[in-house]
């Protein structure tokens, strides 16, 4: 259990950050069902610079500097800085995310450079709209991995919510129901914005006058407070966190001393009683958990069985007569962060294999490759295999997205899921990403942070696939309450 005591257990930083930026649902809403800005006006917009002090339950941990400015001949265009101070399992953790757009005259976007840094790693991308498709590229790993997406340009960045209400003129009891774009996951989400009341709102003494707005999106409510301006004067942004709109020099000297940090971890962690002292020997355990939404409850399997909320998790057999053999095909990615069609991540899942002859043979080499060269290390990323491969260091999604690279790479099939799994020292259960890898016509479980094969009995799946599949978790975060019911020998 050693390497459970001091490793980062979460599903990564950049989830994290994801979830600060309401990261969500990739589905686009049905035509006609949602507010498009071509009514927007320019009336009330002014040029200039907000900044925003990051609170967690009254302390600094972070800032956002909001630049606005006019675009000749028309146009608008918006930078926004955000940096946060984190710690995770006793590490710290900064993250600096930058994001420029261009907007046309009625608010519809054209364009978006974005990028996010964090220690020995990073992350850069450009989507610019062409007709009804965004054009995106996303430079990570020494490489850039390009797609393509449909797109109403008529959506609205998170940052940039404010503008778009005031815009617009709501009246209280408004609502509105718009589509939230996120560059970082590239993922679109569906959110009604419902106008509360005029508030006063008190920035150092002083009042401004603001419409509350009531943000809904997968269950989650989360309030803001938009002055005449369109400036958002106060955010919630979820998991205890509150952006302040503040002057210039209060938000710098709170950026300039970086003292506060906040431990988000320990905000989404799930305390539960009863859990056995050791799993070694049983062979399911049963869990009640409430809290979850339908996105989380996924398809039953021969390892974990849904009955109305509680949960029956089997250990898992191994087949250790099932061949592997490399295949000259890859398998295709479902998610463009694996990299399985890269060269250096096939030339390196090849060194791995060696001389397996069986796919337990494949994953023992593999978990060996992972404990000798990747540092276990908190980071803000947005996870791919190349770029773990680059830094060799990161989290559970940083191993997972690899080990999903390399296995894929040499033609068998390997997905990442992520969901809870429990930390015996803390006795508590948190967020984590791992993978299922094809044995014969069954998928068995591999932990490739905690070195586990199968993964024991306390690793809870709630979703499959990479980070847009991942961004459902967010809605569960601080909801999810699980107890043990019965452990069978």
């Amino acid at each position: 259990m050693g390497l459970r005591t001091h490793i980062w257990h979460w599903i990564g930083v950049s989830s994290l950050v994801l979830a600060l930026v309401l990261v969500l649902d990739r589905q686009m809403p049905e035509s006609g069902d949602v507010y498009t800005s071509s009514s927007v006006s320019s009336r009330d917009f002014t040029e200039g610079t907000s900044f925003y002090t990051l609170y967690h339950e009254g302390t600094p941990v972070g800032q956002i500097r909001t630049t606005r400015a006019r675009r000749l001949p028309s146009g608008f265009a918006y930078d926004v800085r955000t940096e946060l101070r984190l710690t995770a399992m006793g590490q710290s953790v900064e993250i600096l995310v930058e994001l420029s757009a261009n907007f046309d005259a009625t608010f519809g976007l054209e364009s978006i450079d974005f990028s996010m840094e964090s220690g020995p790693t990073s992350a850069k991308g450009r989507a610019e709209v062409k007709g009804k498709v965004l054009n995106i590229e996303l430079k990570t790993g020494g490489t850039t991995i390009t797609h393509a997406m449909p797109f109403d340009r008529h959506l609205v960045l998170s940052a940039l919510l404010g503008p778009s209400i005031t815009a617009d003129a709501l009246q209280p009891g408004d609502t509105r129901t718009l589509n939230v774009f996120d560059p970082l996951s590239q993922t679109v989400r569906k959110t009604q914005i419902t106008a509360v009341a005029y508030e006063d709102i008190r920035v150092l003494d002083r009042p401004i006058k603001t419409l509350k707005i009531r943000q809904e999106t997968m269950g989650v409510v989360l309030n803001g407070w938009v002055n005449s301006r369109g400036e958002m004067v106060r955010q919630e942004l979820g998991l205890g966190l509150v952006a302040q709109l503040e002057p210039k020099a209060v938000a710098e000297h709170h950026s300039a001393q970086k003292k506060g940090r906040v431990d988000l971890i320990s905000e989404v962690m799930i305390p539960v009683k009863s859990m056995p002292t050791s799993m070694n020997m049983q062979s399911s355990i049963q869990y009640r958990i409430s809290g979850l939404s339908s996105a989380a409850v996924l398809e039953n399997s021969e390892r974990q069985m849904w009955a109305s909320n509680v949960m029956t998790i089997t250990r898992e057999s191994l087949n250790t007569e099932t061949p592997f053999s490399v295949s000259a095909a890859k398998v295709e990615d479902d998610d463009l962060l694996y990299q399985a069609g890269n060269a250096q991540v096939r030339a390196l899942a090849l060194e791995v294999a060696a001389d397996a002859g069986t796919v337990d043979q494949l994953v023992a080499n593999a978990l060996n490759w992972f404990e000798a060269n990747i540092e276990q290390e908190a980071v803000a990323s947005i996870p791919s295999a190349l770029e773990t491969l680059r830094t060799r260091t990161g989290d559970c999604n940083e191993h997972a997205f690899l080990f999903a690279g390399m296995m894929r790479s040499l033609g068998v099939k390997t997905r990442v899921v992520a969901g809870i799994a429990y930390i015996e020292r803390l006795e508590k259960f948190g967020y984590h990403a791992w993978n299922e890898i094809q044995m014969g016509d069954r998928f068995v479980t591999v932990d490739p942070t905690w070195r586990q094969f199968p993964a024991d009995l306390t690793h809870i799946a709630l979703a499959r696939g990479g980070l847009q599949a991942q961004s459902h978790l967010w809605s569960l975060m601080g909801r999810l309450k699980v107890d043990v019911v019965a452990p069978t020998q």
